[in-house]
């Protein structure tokens, strides 16, 4: 696993995938899942928790049940079943960090292979969460990678995230701490990262914007 350090606390962990080495990828989200966003409908599904630790849901052809399994010493695993018409897929399932607080369900490449996206969360003052993204064919599961932003587009970050999907886009939305800002009262405004998924499969930053503190 290549552990690659940004600004002050959060790291992205960025790894490979490929037919011989799939891994998964993580991206910093936000801890509360109600910040989740649901601005385009036809590219986006937000389940409703069928329990506290289950999701189900349909997209397509596709019907999906994803699961918080937890395993020993207090590991948790993500169980995602999938039923495209009339065939069962075997489970996939990995291990996670956190419990997952949502799940999603996007096709931002149109290629007719959605993705699902496994939204977590750990305890702390910057609410720092992650993400694990996974294509699903008609056959198998697909781990999609991020290319890392840049230092400038990272310029002032330290978590508090929220997401949204909107134009086929992954929004992620954090405000921009100054120097000897507290954690509690940032001033520098707000920055929103927009990721694309492109034809490698991987999701990168495609546009930026911002804007100031009020």
């Amino acid at each position: 696993m290549a552990k690659i350090y940004f600004i002050f606390i959060i790291t992205f962990e960025l790894m490979a995938c490929n037919s011989n080495n799939i891994k998964p990828t993580i991206i910093s989200i936000p801890k509360d899942s109600s910040e989740i966003k649901d601005d385009n409908k036809d590219v986006f599904v937000k389940s409703n928790a069928m329990d506290s630790s289950s999701w189900e849901f349909k997209y397509g052809d596709y019907e999906f049940t994803v699961h918080d399994a937890a395993g020993e010493a207090q590991n948790n695993f993500v169980v995602i079943s999938v039923k495209y018409k009339n065939k069962t897929l075997p489970d996939f399932t990995d291990e996670i960090e956190n419990p997952i607080t949502n799940v999603a369900v996007a096709d931002l490449n149109s290629n007719q292979k959605p993705e699902v996206y496994v939204f977590q969360h750990s305890t702390g003052s910057g609410s720092y969460g992650h993400v694990l993204v996974i294509e699903i064919d008609t056959v198998d599961y697909h781990f999609v990678g991020f290319v890392e932003p840049d230092e400038k587009q990272l310029r002032g970050y330290m978590g508090h995230d929220t997401f949204a999907f909107d134009n086929k886009r992954l929004i992620q939305t954090f405000p921009i701490f100054k120097m000897n800002d507290p954690n509690c009262c940032p001033t520098g405004g707000k920055r929103q990262l927009y990721y694309s998924l492109y034809k490698d499969g991987k999701l990168r930053v495609s546009s930026v914007k911002e804007s100031p503190a009020y």
